[in-house]
Order: C-alpha cells, then structure tokens, then sequence
C-alpha cells in the first residue's frame, strides 16, 4: 500500500502545468480509524498532479468545520467531538486553482470516548487543606481547562455557581489542589473544557477544608552547626561553601536571588566526601502536613540576563525524597552510625567501610512522605519567561493527607545536575517552605 502511495504522491510535488480550472479526480475509497473523539481517514490520492489538498466538510456541535491534508499525506484527521453518535463527514480533493472535486467520497464513523470524557469520569475531589483536591487522567494528553466553582447567594435568595479558579493542564495523570479558601463548609464543583469548545458535566464536593499553616520560619539550627564534626546526626550535610551562602539563607523568607551575587540568598554546602546530601530538620510542633515548596537558585555573577538558564542547574534539587517522625530525637540512636546509612551510602563501599551496616535502619522508624521531582518546564516547551514566572511562584510538591503527623523531616537530595546521588554532597537551595496542619495533639 506505501509503494501504491508513493507513485501517486510524486507526480504531486511537480508544478502545476494545465494552469485551467478543471476540477481534479475525487477520492474513490478510504479506511477509517475511529479515535478518541474522532478518526483518522486514510484513502489514496488519485493521480493527478494538479491536487494540492484534500478537505473533508463535517459538522460538529451544529456549526460547519473544514479539516485540510497536502496531498503529500495519504490521511487526513478530525477530532473535537464529545458524543458516540455517528459522524459524517464529505472528502473533496482541491487543485492548485483551488478548484475541488464535481463529487465527494462521504463516509460515516462513531468516534471513540472523547478525552474530555475519558477525563471526566475519571475526576475525583478530595477534601484538600484550605480547599479541595482534583485528580484525573488524561491519556491523550489534549489540554484540558479546568474550571473550580463554589456556590454562592445572592441577593434575591437564587443559588449560583462562581468561578474560583481555572487551570490547564496537558499531563496524562494529574493531580491538583485548589487552596485559598477557609476552614468553612463550601460546595465546591469542576467542570472540564477542550479546546474545540467542549464543556463536561460537573462533579461537586462538599466539605470543609483542613487547616493549613506554614511551620515556623527560621528553621532550627539544632541539626545544623558547621562546628560539629561529624554533625549531630550520622552523614548528614550540615555545611556551607563560604559565610554567605549560609543554612539560614533556605528559611530567610527571600526566594529571589540578587542579580549578580553569586546565588547569595540560597544555601549552598561545601563538597565533603564524609557527607551525604541529605539534612535533618526539626519543625518544632508535629504537623500533618501538607505541602512542601521549593524555590531553586537563580543569581549567579553575570548570569542575571536569561537567569531561567540556571534553574536546573548549578547544582540545584532535580529530585528529593522525604522520610518523617515524631519520635524524640533524645531516642534516636545517634551512636549507630549504620542506623543513619541510605541505599546511596549503601551502593558505595568506599564510603565509611569501617562502619557496620545495622540489620535495623532509620526506615524502620520514619515514615516514607514520597518522592519528588523538580517540573522540568525548559522540556515541556515553555518560553524562559514564563519558566521564571512558574519558579518565582515556587515549586509545589503535595504530601499523602493520609500520613501520620511528624515533627522531624529527613530531605534526601536525590538528583541534581551533576548526577544521582549527587557528588561529594553538594548541592544547594534558594528558599524552602513547608506546610501542614498543626491543630493536632502536641504529645
């Protein structure tokens, strides 16, 4: 069938000779692939070297549409359709003269589920903290707009929906929190839209959203103190380069880096084989938390001109791992060094080989809070501009609602720019907050 197609598509590539306006050969037969709110028609260009184009005329949703292929292809695809109704749809074949066919090949097909469907029936609404929690699937990866309501009175007593907040999103699995409201009872409603205009059923969730505070700003210094050595728990990185780029820089409050400053306002440690790239903070109260936002560096002498450049690199977290509990750190067994070890430590026999890998590790009593990577914007396509815009908001990673409070975070820097794990310990951190629900019992 290829080689069918190629003979019939070469004498096309040719000039226009005839020059008069006859109408060219229509297209005698196709095959149809029925798609996700859609199809894909495939038929064989008839050979004349006048056709520059085949169209197919359809309707969707009421109103007339056109779908054009150079005749250099052998498909053509429509799409945009919500429905399992059948569509029908007029294939012309059109010159140089743009002149189209005295006949047309009409065909019939019943699109698959739409994305919009697919996505639809797949949305769930979760009490979120400060607001709710969507998720969905979207295997199409057709940018869907997502639209958040809650409903509200007005003045003459009728009951409405008032848009909150619209999000797009093209990703196959996405989840996403909606924050910004209070600790009251809402009913809250989404509903999906398509770029072809396609508008979903809504889902509603009533609830009260869970409280949420950031924990205390500046984080405690009680794990960190470069005068400690070896530091107070077993490998952790409780260094800086130099007296500027300090631990305190990652709790300051500034998520921006001045230009031309050499990333002053992050925390960036110094290389020290006897580390491991990971710290231990203390967040003073147990918390039920919720979010975690990272703010990477960006200033460096002479790079403020395009600093978008450097978010994912200089030694910048790619990705991290979380690990929590609320047991006292005075019963950490601080003496067990083997205890303190990671997979990392593990997979490098050079590391510390004088120390005995215990049978019992931290995992046994910390708690697994998830894996996290950076959203890498500068592979998704997205102008510098706007990768520093989304940076600037900072990166939010969501923990499991579902897990117990902790007071003691472990971070585990797993990637940066220079490799997994990351070398010698390096690594750096303009800003971090972190957020949860303290309205707990405190003992």
């Amino acid at each position: 069938m290829s080689a069918t197609i190629c003979l019939c598509l070469l004498p096309a590539c040719k000039d226009d000779e005839s020059g008069n306006g006859t109408a060219p050969m229509p297209i005698q037969e196709c095959t149809i692939e029925p798609i996700s709110g859609g199809a894909i028609i495939y038929y064989t260009i008839p050979s004349d070297r006048n056709i520059m184009y085949v169209m197919a005329e359809y309707k969707r949703n009421g109103k007339q549409y056109v779908e054009r292929s150079s005749a250099h292809n052998n498909w053509l695809t429509i799409e945009g359709f919500n429905t399992s109704d059948p569509v029908k749809a007029k294939l012309y074949t059109v010159n140089k003269n743009e002149v189209r066919s005295d006949s047309a090949l009409t065909v019939n097909f019943i699109p698959k589920e739409s994305p919009i469907g697919m996505a639809f029936k797949s949305l769930k609404i979760l009490t979120g903290f400060l607001g709710v929690v969507a998720y969905w699937d979207n295997p199409t990866r057709t940018e869907l707009g997502v639209r958040l309501m809650i409903d509200s009175v007005d003045r003459k007593g009728k009951v409405h929906w008032v848009e909150k907040n619209m999000y797009f999103s093209r990703l196959a699995s996405e989840r996403k929190a909606f924050r910004g409201f209070d600790t009251l009872t809402y009913t809250f409603a989404i509903s999906l839209t398509d770029k072809w205009g396609n508008i979903s059923d809504t889902a509603k969730h009533t609830c009260k959203p869970f409280f949420e505070r950031m924990t205390p700003k500046p984080f405690s210094t009680r794990f960190w103190d470069p005068a400690n050595n070896p530091p107070k728990v077993p490998f952790d990185q409780n260094t800086h380069l130099n007296t500027t780029v300090t631990f305190s820089r990652m709790s300051d409050g500034v998520t921006v880096d001045p230009p031309n400053q050499g990333g002053a306002n992050s925390w960036l440690t110094e290389a020290r084989s006897d580390r491991q790239a990971m710290f231990t903070l203390d967040l003073q109260r147990k918390f039920r938390l919720s979010r975690m936002v990272l703010w990477p560096r960006t200033g460096h002498r002479d790079w403020n001109i395009e600093p978008w450049i450097h978010l994912y690199t200089v030694n910048n977290v790619l990705k991290f791992e979380i690990w929590g509990t609320d047991v006292p750190d005075n019963e950490w067994p601080l003496s067990d060094r083997g205890y303190w070890l990671h997979e990392f430590s593990l997979n490098a026999p050079t590391f510390e080989p004088d120390v005995p890998i215990s049978d019992r590790t931290f995992r046994d009593d910390w708690q697994y809070m998830g894996f996290f990577e950076v959203p890498r914007y500068d592979k998704m396509g997205y102008p510098g501009e706007v990768q520093l815009a989304l940076r600037n908001l900072g990166w939010e990673f969501d923990f499991d609602p579902d897990k117990n409070p902790v007071r003691y975070i472990r971070f585990f820097v797993r990637e940066t720019d220079k490799g997994a794990p990351t070398p010698n310990a390096v690594f750096q951190i303009c800003e971090l907050s972190i957020f949860g629900n303290d309205l707990i019992p405190q003992k």
